[in-house]
């Protein structure tokens, strides 16, 4: 009887192990590069290196920043970003002065010198066509800030003759404002087809030019760090301001109503540019790249709004918000012209606009001679 039981258990196993060896026919082990197709994607740390001055927004990108590498995390297991706020020179010196280089750096225009360190990212297809192949893809603007008039309402629209006033530090960008003036207008308005509660220029007909030609700003124009507070005070009747100090001006019980306008091509040095450096190579890098990508989806640029900055793509941020909604629409409808990403210099711009507002140089000359 236990003969016939031993038999029957060996005739079960042989079952089995028959059993099996179809099992694996059907259902064979991955081939060593499936494995590794599935075990390739990075994980570890990205170091991310970023510099807050001269940022496109006065609040700072830091805090966007943390909460959109939160995001991506959750996405992507094992991938750890982290982010070391440092200073302009020492950004500018990662790629041969640190012990730990970053593997991607957050600057604005002219905090890098040249190119050195930096490599190609895939091109981003959600960008604005003027920043499309930026600067040989070696770096990517993730963030824009935006200057632009601020004029007393009920005043005539021309610039000319008028009290300017001009923020420090937006020289460069009130230059190319002052190649076109507003004169021509029977009062301010937005370009055709976009609805800003204002009136519309028919057929996007420019406005004529005064008599010389181009804006001649008035006596007592002036740059200073408080031009803000000095349109405030009713000090001027025009402000070239960014859009750091539009919460101050919208905010202040005592500032006089005022108008949004921009002239001609919309000259934009507030920039936050994205690039990856030579540190990292193969999944590393791709990962650096899928970083890049998630900063420049449709809900990480919408998020943009609470650093009070706008989208570099073709999101909408602003709806609803009183004048930020309208510089936002003024951006969307006019060209773009972005600040060179690498050795960027504003001081020799404020030297000319101070000319400028002495009388003695004249905007047609200085952008006949190939400045700025």
């Amino acid at each position: 009887m236990a003969f016939r039981y031993r038999l029957l258990l060996l005739g079960v196993v042989i079952l089995l192990v028959g059993a099996s060896f179809q099992a694996f026919e059907l259902f064979p082990f991955p081939k060593d590069d499936v494995l590794k197709e599935k075990t390739s994607e990075f994980s570890g740390v990205l170091r991310l290196w970023i510099s807050e001055e001269n940022s496109p927004s006065g609040q700072g990108l830091l805090a966007w920043l943390t909460k959109e590498s939160a995001r991506f995390e959750k996405k992507h297991d094992g991938v750890y970003v982290q982010i070391t706020p440092v200073s302009k020179e020492t950004l500018a010196s990662f790629s041969y002065a640190a012990k730990l280089p970053p593997d991607m750096v957050v600057f604005s225009p002219g905090t890098l010198s040249d190119a050195q360190g930096l490599v190609q990212t895939k091109k981003p297809s959600a960008l604005r066509e003027e920043f499309q192949n930026y600067a040989d893809d070696l770096c990517t603007p993730i963030a824009i800030g935006a200057s632009f008039w601020a004029v007393r309402k009920g005043d005539s629209s021309s610039l000319s003759g008028k009290t300017l006033l001009f923020e420090k530090g937006r020289a460069q960008a009130a230059l190319y404002a002052l190649k076109n003036d507003l004169s021509g207008q029977k009062s301010l308005g937005a370009r055709y087809g976009v609805d800003l509660g204002l009136p519309i220029y028919e057929k996007e007909e420019k406005a004529k030019p005064s008599e010389n030609g181009e804006i001649t700003p008035g006596g007592g124009s002036n740059i200073s760090d408080n031009a803000c507070s000095s349109f405030i005070k009713g000090e001027g009747d025009a402000l070239f301001l960014s859009q750091k100090e539009l919460p101050s001006l919208i905010n202040a019980s005592a500032a006089p109503e005022f108008e949004i306008a921009m002239t001609g091509d919309i000259y934009i040095d507030q920039i936050a540019f994205f690039a990856v450096t030579d540190t990292r190579v193969g999944e590393a890098r791709k990962a650096c790249e899928k970083f890049l990508q998630h900063l420049l989806s449709e809900d990480a640029q919408k998020r943009l709004e609470s650093a009070r900055i706008f989208s570099v793509t073709g999101a909408q941020i602003y709806a609803g918000k009183n004048h930020f909604q309208e510089v936002e629409m003024l951006l969307a409808s006019s060209k773009i012209l972005p600040a060179p990403a690498f050795s960027y210099d504003n001081e020799n711009a404020e030297f000319l606009l101070e000319a400028v507002i002495r009388g003695e140089k004249r905007i047609s000359d200085i952008f006949s001679s190939g400045q700025p």
